[in-house]
């Protein structure tokens, strides 16, 4: 609009004066002493030239703030050995839940004879029968994110058998700690709906206790059939997570 402004007539009735929004919607001045100027005619290509410098500037010290904490981390030394995708699967982990290795670094609380106990062996029956999307829903409901841990960043998965929970409860999960309580259902046809209605309508963090509050009040004639209505979107998200995965394999 500036710069297609073809007399000085047209802009004038502008009125610009040196001063620019943010993206909070905070006036930002241009000019020390002089936001509440006129900008001139001769000085248009100026002001253009300045509003654009505030606006690619204006988040420099939360950036800043971001790549402290980041090379905190990262030794800024090693960036130029990796691509950025290498560099993504190394801080995020891989965007394809890897069900053998999640079991790998899985821990068992209260389960006698750990992983060959009959309902943890239940469980990832159940589990490597379950869709990408499925598969990412249950790492959410876990640890608050879909990917698996890094690897060798020394975080694990800890399954509780939950003896205190009968059939009609759902899992609980513990985000802070990596953490499902599982209760000892009798079928890996109970155990898939109780673990598919938790991961589809109890995934969000903050809904820890509401999770809790409803366990108890679960009925399975009511269950939501709307489960499915993000099927095609996740279905897409999740082929675009094995394209990156295929590109991070081959780079």
């Amino acid at each position: 609009q500036c710069r297609a402004c073809p007399s000085p007539e047209e802009w004038q009735a502008l009125g610009k004066t040196w001063r620019v929004r943010s993206v909070t919607g905070k006036w930002m001045g241009l000019m020390h002493g002089g936001e509440g100027q006129l900008v001139a005619w001769e000085k248009r290509e100026a002001f253009v030239e300045e509003m654009l410098r505030a606006r690619l500037r204006e988040n420099e010290p939360q950036i800043n703030a971001i790549k402290a904490g980041f090379y905190a981390v990262v030794p800024p030394l090693v960036l130029p050995l990796l691509t950025w995708r290498e560099l993504e699967v190394r801080v995020c982990g891989r965007p394809v839940v890897d069900v053998p290795r999640l079991e790998a670094i899985t821990q068992y609380d209260s389960f006698p004879g750990g992983a060959k106990h009959v309902v943890a062996a239940m469980f990832w029956r159940v589990v490597k029968d379950f869709s990408e999307r499925d598969k990412g829903a249950l790492l959410a409901f876990a640890s608050g994110r879909r990917r698996m841990p890094a690897p060798n960043s020394g975080e694990f998965l800890t399954l509780r058998l939950a003896t205190e929970l009968g059939e009609q409860h759902l899992p609980m999960a513990h985000t802070c700690l990596f953490q499902l309580d599982l209760p000892p259902y009798s079928s890996a046809a109970t155990m898939r709906e109780k673990l598919l209605y938790a991961i589809t309508c109890c995934a969000g963090i903050e809904s820890d206790a509401p999770v809790r509050a409803r366990s108890t009040l679960y009925d399975s004639d009511s269950e939501s059939e709307g489960g499915d209505g993000e099927g095609s979107d996740d279905e897409r998200e999740g082929e675009r997570e094995k394209e990156r995965e295929r590109e991070v394999e081959t780079a």
